[in-house]
């Protein structure tokens, strides 16, 4: 009974198929939204973002997009960095070292901020690929989407920039791709790296617990919309500081 059972499963269970199916579903995925995309792929000019001097976004974040005021530098520059870095992991992929698909839907992921007029995560999303190698490449997300880097207790106004702007809705689809990107690479590498016991899958649903928690006290933080002292009061030097 045991053996048709297996049988049974071997039909109607083929990892190799399943993998396509979902390569090929997230690929129809990220086409359809970059059809759906609002601005030109060539570039395109965000006044609101290339005024407002501070940014939710990390220190890292910063380094690698130091042209964000300038926008019609900016909107070739965020191309070229984000090249330079997705180039290496290209002959990787070539190598054999990384999964080509996924460096294809990284490039692609690319392509849908470009048309969504969010440039500015192109660089967020350029190491995740590398985390299928070591997981750590995932922290480089999170330390470029997070503001971190500018205090040692998060009181900046970077940091209360970033609590403010994530009280956004958390279903717009950029957002979700990125969720995705800091996911995806994982579970490719745990795949073939961590054996799956009952310990380490509590651990990993009180983690997801804890941040859940975290996330849902800082919806209700106060913050207040300020202008430092000697700043225009055009709206686009104001900054956020949370208590």
């Amino acid at each position: 009974m045991k053996a048709v059972l297996k049988k049974i499963k071997n039909v109607l269970w083929d990892y190799n198929d399943f993998k396509r199916g979902v390569i090929m579903g997230l690929i129809s995925i990220i086409i359809y939204y970059i059809l759906q995309g609002g601005t030109s792929i060539w570039g395109y000019y965000d006044e609101a973002f290339a005024r407002s001097w501070v940014q939710p976004y990390g220190a890292l974040w910063y380094v690698l997009n130091p042209f964000f005021q300038n926008w019609k530098i900016y909107s070739i520059t965020t191309v070229i960095i984000y090249a330079g870095i997705i180039a290496p992991q290209i002959y990787l992929a070539k190598k054999g070292k990384i999964s080509p698909w996924i460096v294809l839907l990284n490039i692609m992921s690319a392509v849908f901020f470009r048309v969504n007029q969010t440039s500015q995560d192109m660089t967020v999303i350029a190491f995740a690929p590398l985390a299928t190698i070591n997981p750590w490449f995932g922290a480089l997300l999170i330390l470029q989407k997070m503001a971190v880097g500018f205090s040692w207790n998060l009181s900046d106004p970077y940091f209360g920039t970033w609590v403010n702007q994530a009280r956004g809705d958390p279903w717009e689809m950029p957002y979700l791709f990125l969720i995705g990107w800091f996911v995806f690479p994982l579970m490719v590498w745990a795949k073939g790296h961590v054996k799956f016991t009952k310990r380490k899958v509590l651990i990993i649903l009180i983690v997801i617990a804890v941040i859940a928690i975290i996330l849902i006290l800082r919806q209700h933080q106060t913050c207040l919309e300020v202008t430092p002292p000697g700043a225009p009061a055009d709206g686009y030097h104001d900054v956020w500081v949370c208590q």
